[in-house]
């Protein structure tokens, strides 16, 4: 039986069951089967991708929030030059924490799963831009060990 996608509403309403299994691994040791393969569901996954991912799913949700607040306040009234700027800025730092995560490059088997899942729901058949992709990409590469230009 396939698995079915993650969406972004079961992204926000599922955090605390994405997140316990991941900090439970941190640290934890990892299960060698056939000789040497770590087993992807026992190896570790590092704090700076819970970090990152969290990060991300708190700056998409707080921009849902605003959304909301603002699409709410345009039926009575204008919106405000300060509700607009907070509407902006918390969109501005939703992209800045995605493409960190896009970024992010996985140490095993379990981080390239939790990050894949997690990608997944969030663009929750969008097509993600292209730098978006690339950074996927590069992070999947060598080349993520060197620094990139912004």
């Amino acid at each position: 039986m396939l698995a079915r996608a993650v969406s972004r509403r079961t992204l926000l309403s599922g955090l605390a069951a994405f997140v316990a299994p991941a900090v439970s691994s941190v640290g934890g040791a990892q299960v060698r089967l056939d000789g040497g393969a770590a087993d992807s569901c026992c190896q570790d996954v590092s704090l700076a991708l819970v970090r990152a991912i969290c990060l991300h799913c708190a700056a998409y949700s707080e921009l849902r929030q605003i959304a909301r607040h603002t699409a709410a306040v345009v039926v009575g009234r204008p919106v405000t030059r300060d509700e607009f700027d907070r509407l902006d800025a918390a969109s501005d730092l939703e992209e800045r924490l995605l493409l960190a995560l896009c970024e992010h490059r996985a140490a095993n088997d379990a981080e390239r799963h939790d990050k894949a899942t997690y990608l997944l729901g969030i663009f929750d058949g969008d097509e993600p831009e292209p730098q978006l992709i690339t950074a996927i990409l590069r992070s999947m590469t060598q080349e993520s060990a060197r620094v990139t230009e912004p």
